[in-house]
Formats: C-alpha cells, sequence, structure tokens
C-alpha cells in the first residue's frame, strides 16, 4: 500500500519557492541529488532496495492535477507568491527518474536529471525512508501504531504546555523526518487549536491548504550549493563566493520583503555576515540552521548594531534540532533584543516516545538528508556551523574553504541527532 507521501504538494513550502525560482533562472540546468544517512544505522536492515524503489516509483508517477493548481492559486500567501505562468507550467510537471542502490553495503538513493525536475526528491526520499524504517522498528519491538500515536499525542501535548509557558512563536517544520504524513496533520491541527496565535502555520504545502493555516518557509542550502557550481569560474575570478551575493540579489528581485529570510551557514555564519551589509537593511532577518544558537544570536545582535542597524527590527529564525525546553530558554534569552520565531522540526513531528530501550535506539529519530550534491558536472559543499554538517567533495570543500575563508573561524564539531 503506497500511502507514505499524500501527493506532489506534500512538501515543504520552501521546495515550491525555490522549484518557481530555478524554472525562472536556471531551467536548463542539470544535476544530482543524493541520500545521505549520518547515523551508524544500517538501513538495510530494515528495509530493502526493491521496497524503498517501489515507493519512490509510485511517487514518480505523481501529477499535479487542476484541484491542487487551483487551490495553490487561491491560497491566501502562496497565491501571490506564485506566478501564474508557473502555475500553468505546473501542470505538466514530472520528477526525474529515481535509482536506488547498494554502495558498501549501505542504501544508496540519487537522482539525476534537469535541477526542475530533481528538486522535489528532497522530501520525498526522506519521508519513505522514514517511514518504512520507523514500520520495521515497531515491528522489532512489538509495538503498534496505536500504541506509538497515543504516546506521540502525550507527548505533544507535554511540549505544547512548555512551549506555552513563553510567549514563543512556532510553526511546525517536521515534514523531512515526520513519523508520517496522518500525524503532522494531526500535530499542526493540534498546534493550531492549543497555541492559537503562538503557532504561525506549517512548512507543509498540502497541510496548510487542508486546514486552512499558513504555509511557512523561504530558502535552503540548496540554492548556494546549486549557484556555486553553475557560478563556479565567477567565484574563481572574484576569490569570494560571488554566486552567494547573486542569489540574493536575484532571490530578492523575485519574492521582495516577504521571502527575504537569508540562511546563514552554507559557508559559516561568519562569512555569511561578512559579505551581507548591503543586504541586511532590505531582508527581514536569517535563518540558524547549526552551532550554538545562543553564540548565533549575540553574533547577529552585535553584528546589527555595528552597521548601525536596531536589532530588534530584525528577526531570527532558529531552525536546528529545537526540542521544547530550548526553545523557551532561546525565547527567555532573546526576548526583547531581537524578534523571533522558531521552526520545529524533528522533536515537534518524530517525538513519539519509546526511545530508552537499552542498546537500542527504540523509536530515536534518524538523522538523514537529502542534498544536491552535484551540478553542471561539478561537485557541490555545505560547510555549516558545524564541521559535523560538512558536505562535499575533498577537492571541492578545500577550495570553498580557500574563498570562504573558512578556517579562520571557530566551528563547532557536534554529531548531528537529527
Amino acid at each position: 500500500m503506497f500511502d507514505i507521501v499524500k501527493n506532489l504538494l506534500d512538501t515543504d513550502k520552501y521546495k515550491l519557492m525555490m522549484l518557481q525560482f530555478i524554472w525562472l533562472h536556471q531551467r536548463k540546468r542539470r544535476g544530482r541529488f543524493t541520500f545521505k544517512n549520518r547515523t551508524d544505522v544500517n538501513l538495510l536492515d530494515f528495509m530493502t532496495i526493491e521496497q524503498v524503489q517501489a515507493e519512490l516509483d509510485h511517487i514518480k508517477q505523481m501529477t499535479m492535477t487542476d484541484e491542487m493548481i487551483e487551490r495553490l492559486r487561491n491560497h491566501p500567501t502562496l497565491g501571490r507568491q506564485l506566478q501564474p505562468a508557473f502555475l500553468t507550467w505546473l501542470k505538466s510537471y514530472k520528477l526525474s527518474d529515481i535509482h536506488v542502490g547498494v554502495v558498501k553495503g549501505k542504501l544508496a538513493i540519487h537522482a539525476r536529471g534537469k535541477w526542475t525536475a530533481i528538486t522535489m526528491w528532497e522530501t520525498f526520499i526522506m519521508n519513505v525512508v522514514n517511514r518504512l524504517y520507523f514500520r520495521a522498528k515497531c515491528t522489532e519491538l512489538g509495538l503498534t501504531e496505536e500504541e506509538v500515536l497515543a504516546s506521540g499525542r502525550d507527548k505533544l501535548i507535554e511540549n505544547i504546555e512548555i512551549v506555552m509557558e513563553s510567549d514563543a512563536i512556532v510553526s511546525d517544520f517536521s515534514t523531512r523526518r515526520r513519523w508520517s504524513y496522518e500525524w503532522q496533520r494531526e500535530v499542526a491541527a493540534t498546534c493550531t487549536a492549543k497555541i492559537g496565535a503562538q503557532f504561525t502555520g506549517t512548512s507543509n504545502i498540502w497541510i496548510a491548504i487542508e486546514l486552512g493555516i499558513d504555509a511557512i518557509g523561504t530558502i535552503a542550502h540548496e540554492m548556494d550549493m546549486g549557484y556555486q557550481g553553475i557560478y563556479h569560474k565567477e567565484d574563481d575570478a572574484a576569490g569570494y563566493m560571488y554566486s552567494h551575493e547573486l542569489l540574493l540579489e536575484q532571490w530578492f528581485a523575485l519574492y521582495g520583503t516577504i521571502l527575504s529570510i537569508a540562511l546563514s551557514d552554507t559557508y559559516g555564519s561568519d562569512y555569511f555576515l561578512e559579505h551581507f551589509e548591503a543586504f541586511a537593511k532590505k531582508w527581514i532577518g536569517t535563518r540558524h540552521d547549526s552551532g550554538d544558537p545562543f553564540a548565533y544570536g549575540e553574533k547577529v545582535i552585535a553584528y546589527y548594531e555595528s552597521i548601525g542597524i536596531d536589532p530588534k527590527t530584525k528577526l531570527i529564525v532558529f531552525s536546528d534540532g529545537l526540542d521544547a525546553r530550548l526553545i523557551v530558554k532561546l525565547n527567555a534569552h532573546f526576548r526583547g533584543r531581537i524578534k523571533l520565531a522558531f521552526g520545529w522540526g524533528t522533536n515537534l513531528g518524530n517525538n513519539m516516545g519509546f526511545q530508552s530501550y537499552k542498546n537500542n535506539r527504540g523509536l530515536k529519530a534518524l538523522s538523514i538528508v537529502c542534498k544536491l550534491t552535484h551540478i553542471c558536472g561539478r561537485a557541490t559543499v555545505k560547510l555549516s556551523d558545524n564541521r559535523k554538517k560538512l558536505t562535499g567533495r575533498k577537492s571541492s570543500v578545500t577550495r570553498v574553504k580557500r574563498l570562504t575563508n573558512y578556517d579562520r573561524y571557530t566551528h563547532v564539531n557536534v554529531t548531528c541527532q537529527v
């Protein structure tokens, strides 16, 4: 039964915003998306390549229906951010082929093709791997879906109550590593009902449409990684990441202030801030996705003050491995000093309990990602403020480190939990 992904809009908003941008600016470019498991779990102990391939082949056959297009067009925010010509093109949208296999005894998944045709695979691949893994874990542990959901509901209410002790503004960012579509929908509905104005919406487009709430999201590392490959020669000639500044210019030209929350850690936040002054006044703020969040917040506040901008007029969206207690601590620490929002991901949509089995991960969430690893025949790089999140070929990493002076700065070295 193929029920893991609901439809092609069962994805994060930033995927659609980036797809439109790619379609407008780089539609002929070709690349590769590659799955990566950052844990020591051998996923082939819990699923077969045939299972994964069948699930992904089912998704590949999905299309954008007229109803889906009309619901996008009529959504109060999405309808204003998506161009009519793009919506017309979207009616004929097709995913690329997808390949599942084994490399060095590990599950390997990749998609090659036009950038427009591979970009949407990111969340779908992660959804499939995640769901197949946890179904197998439940069987191994003798747990039923009903038992897990009952525990998840208890955890959800407990965490909502913790967040409501503060005035923290949160949104659901859990699509990529959620327990299931149905559970993410229930989580978003429960947050809407219980948290009220403190809950601003969900990253999941279809759930936002179904529940009549806002869809949240802007831009991901993928865009910097893609531009880094496309404008390889220009970056080398400039001696810095010219591609990064070109991306910021083109993104703002398309979306304006409404989607101007910059992801700051593709090359490390120190490099980002050194090259952000020309954009800082116009852009709403930044998103934190790696490294110490408290150190990042202090750094950003000091940066705005150093260039004559009142930090209270700007926003930080924290989105790296948040749980309820960390949200409350960050909110208390920075409250009144800068605007704050929290993208609550895996620990909201996949916090089901049953994680304390001795010598067993139990239902502990997987740290998995799917990245644009190649574009225009070149390997891409993401450096991050956490060296354990670094991705890319050694030679490519060395090049980008040189262009960004990455090793001049201090970065944490922390194993990714989610």
